[in-house]
């Protein structure tokens, strides 16, 4: 199933190859249905499948969030945004940058002449380790 998405990543691409490689021998591949995830009952002993079901359904069906109350459950997930994308860039810009500038996340600068007052850079390039600042970013 998860050999059939188009993961952007080569290396997920590979993890995945590799342990279908794997886990191929060990356990027998079925077809299964979204609707074959519903109507499970769930004890003490197999509650925590609940979730994961929900999360097998969601994909087999194909569907995606919809901003309505519907009669599935899901379970839910949150990203901070704001972070993601600071981690996205500092990495990209290690990974694209020739050495030796530096990336720096989450830079905290003093302001000369006003105790206490901080300003919060989200990506400082540096000429080198302790260099100094050659550009400084804002991600979002």
């Amino acid at each position: 199933m998860l050999r059939s998405f188009a993961f952007a990543d080569p290396k997920v691409q590979r993890q995945i190859r590799l342990a279908h490689r794997v886990l191929g021998g060990l356990a027998e591949s079925a077809p299964f249905r979204a609707e074959d995830c519903r109507g499970q009952l769930y004890h003490r002993l197999n509650r925590e499948y609940d979730g994961l079901h929900g999360l097998c359904r969601f994909f087999l069906e194909h569907r995606g969030p919809q901003p309505v109350l519907g009669e599935r459950t899901l379970p839910t997930f949150a990203l901070h945004l704001p972070t993601r994308s600071e981690r996205f860039a500092a990495r990209w810009f290690q990974q694209v940058l020739p050495h030796p500038p530096y990336i720096e996340a989450k830079y905290r600068a003093l302001r000369e002449g006003s105790p206490g007052m901080t300003f919060h850079i989200y990506l400082m390039l540096r000429k080198g380790w302790r260099g100094r600042a050659i550009a400084v970013f804002d991600t979002k």
